[in-house]
C-alpha cells in the first residue's frame, strides 16, 4: 500500500479516504513506463513517482489548483514559483494522467487541472468510504439511493474495463474491487436495477470462472433468473445454459439435464453449440465417453455454421479441441491423447491463449508422469506451478497441486505427497469445484495405507 505522506494537511485525508491512491498511483507508473518505451528512452522502470509529484497529484484531487498547489510549498510565494509548479504539471504530470486515460477508453478533450478529478472519477479511481459502504449492505440500506447510483455505476465501470477471456496483462485490477463489486451485485438483485445486474454479470463472467467461486456464481445467477424481465428471453435462456453449465462443473447432473432441456431446438447456433458443448463435458465426467465423443462432433459442425468471426471461432476451436483428448486419457490411450494435446497446445500458444496452454500442460505432464518420464512431469508441472501463483489462478493452481501430489506419491515421496493434495483440496473446496474434490479426496485415502 501507498505511505500516507508525514503529517498530511486535512484536505489530503480526505482524498485518502476517497480516492484509490495506491491503484491510480500504480496505474499512473504503468502509463509513465509505456510513454518512456514509446520514446525509446526506457532504461529501467521506476518504482515510484517522485514525492513532488505525487504530492502535486493529490492536491490536484483535493481541488487545488497550480497556484494553490505552489502556495502549499513556498510561504512567500512568486510568479516564477508558480510558473515552475504550472510547468512541471504540464510536462511531468498531464501526459502521464492522458496517457492512463487512453489506456482506460476516457474520452477528454485537454487535461487540465480543473478537469483531472472529474476524468479521474470516470476513470474508476474514485471510491465511497467504507462506512459508506457499510451502510449500503446493512439490512435497512441505510444509505441515500444517489449514493448508492453513484457506487454502483464506479462498478460498471471497473468491471467493463477488466472483461477477460485470460489472464490480465496488467495486475489483476478486478481483484482490487471483487469483494466490492460481489455485494453491488446482490444488491442489484431487485427488478428496478435488473440492467445494472445483467451488466454487471455479463462483464464478470470470464473473471468468475478463474478467479472466483462457482458456487456464488450460481447464486448471482439465480438472482438474475429470479429479478429477469420475462420479455427478455434471451438472457434468460443464456442464464438457464449458464446455471446447467455451473450444475454440471459442480457435479450436480441430473438437475443440469433438466435445465439444458429447457433450452430450444431451434435457438440461434451459438446457444446450441454452448449447450452441445456443456453436454459432451457433462458426459466426460460421467465417464460416457462414446457420447462425449459425439457431442464434441457435433459441436464442431455447429461451430462451421455459427459465422464467427476468425477470433472467436478459432477460440472455440481450441476449446472442443481441449476436451477431446481427455476423453482419451481417461480410455488410457496415452499416446493419442499426447499427440492431440500437442497439436492443441501448438494452436492455443500460437493463438496467445496463455491460460489455456498451462491447463493443457498440466494434462500433457499426467502423460509423461504414466508413460513414466519423471523429469518431464516434474518440469513442467514445477514451471506450471510457479506461473499459476504468478497469476494468482487458484483453479489452474489446485490442479497443478494434484498432480505434483500423484508425482510425489509415485516417487515414495509420500509426505510431500500429502501436503500438495491436501493443498489441492482446500482450494478445490473453496472454488467449489465437486468433482475435483471427490478426486483429491480419493487421493488423500490412497495415502492412508502407505
Amino acid at each position: 500500500m501507498i505511505q500516507q505522506p508525514n503529517n498530511p494537511p486535512p484536505e489530503l485525508h480526505e482524498v485518502y479516504q476517497t480516492w484509490q491512491v495506491d491503484r491510480l498511483l500504480a496505474d499512473l507508473l504503468h502509463a509513465y513506463d509505456s510513454i518512456r518505451a514509446e520514446r525509446q528512452n526506457r532504461i529501467n522502470k521506476i518504482k515510484e513517482l517522485s514525492p513532488t509529484l505525487r504530492d502535486y497529484l493529490l492536491l490536484l484531487l483535493a481541488g487545488k489548483s497550480p497556484k494553490e498547489i505552489a502556495s502549499h510549498f513556498c510561504q512567500n510565494l512568486n510568479q516564477a514559483q508558480a510558473d515552475t509548479v504550472r510547468h512541471r504539471l504540464s510536462q511531468e504530470l498531464y501526459p502521464v494522467i492522458a496517457k492512463l486515460l487512453q489506456q482506460r477508453s476516457i474520452s477528454f478533450k485537454k487535461v487540465q487541472s480543473q478537469n483531472i478529478p472529474d476524468l479521474l472519477e470516470k476513470a474508476g479511481y474514485k471510491i465511497l468510504s467504507k462506512s459508506n459502504q457499510s451502510d449500503l449492505f446493512s439490512p435497512d440500506l441505510g444509505l441515500t439511493l444517489q449514493i448508492a447510483e453513484v457506487g454502483l455505476k464506479q462498478y460498471l465501470f471497473i468491471s467493463e474495463q477488466y472483461q477477460i477471456l485470460d489472464w490480465p496483462n496488467h495486475g489483476n485490477k478486478l481483484a482490487q474491487n471483487w469483494s466490492d463489486l460481489e455485494l453491488f451485485i446482490k444488491w442489484c438483485q431487485a427488478p428496478e436495477r435488473y440492467q445494472s445486474l445483467k451488466i454487471l454479470l455479463q462483464n464478470t463472467q470470464q473473471y468468475s470462472y478463474i478467479y472466483g467461486s462457482y458456487q456464488k456464481r450460481l447464486e448471482q445467477v439465480e438472482g438474475l433468473l429470479q429479478v429477469a424481465d420475462l420479455k427478455d428471453t434471451a438472457t434468460i435462456t443464456e442464464a438457464i445454459l449458464e446455471k446447467s453449465w455451473l450444475l454440471t462443473l459442480m457435479n450436480s447432473w441430473k438437475e443440469a439435464d433438466k435445465l439444458s432441456q429447457l433450452i430450444s431446438s431451434d435457438s440461434d447456433p451459438i446457444l446450441q453449440l454452448k449447450l452441445t458443448k456443456n453436454q459432451a463435458v457433462w458426459h466426460l465426467q460421467q465417464q460416457h465417453y462414446s457420447q462425449a465423443l459425439d457431442y464434441l462432433r457435433q459441436a464442431r459442425i455447429i461451430l462451421k455454421y455459427c459465422h464467427l468471426d476468425p477470433e472467436r471461432s478459432q477460440r472455440w476451436q481450441i476449446i472442443l479441441d481441449y476436451y477431446e483428448p481427455q476423453i482419451y486419457f481417461h480410455l488410457e490411450q496415452y499416446s493419442l491423447a499426447q499427440s492431440l494435446y500437442q497439436k492443441v497446445w501448438d494452436n492455443a500458444k500460437q493463438f496467445g491463449w496463455q491460460r489455456i496452454t498451462f491447463a493443457l500442460q498440466n494434462w500433457m505432464a499426467r502423460i509423461a508422469l504414466v508413460k513414466g518420464d519423471f523429469y518431464q512431469a516434474r518440469y513442467r508441472l514445477e514451471q506450471g506451478l510457479q506461473t499459476s501463483l504468478l497469476y494468482d489462478d487458484c483453479q489452474l493452481n489446485a490442479c497443478y497441486n494434484l498432480s505434483l501430489a500423484r508425482l510425489e506419491k509415485v516417487e515414495g515421496n509420500f509426505s510431500k505427497s500429502r501436503y500438495w493434495g491436501t493443498e489441492a483440496l482446500s482450494k478445490f473446496e473453496n472454488l467449489g469445484m465437486v468433482d475435483k474434490v471427490i478426486q483429491a479426496q480419493s487421493f488423500l485415502k490412497s495415502l492412508e495405507t502407505v
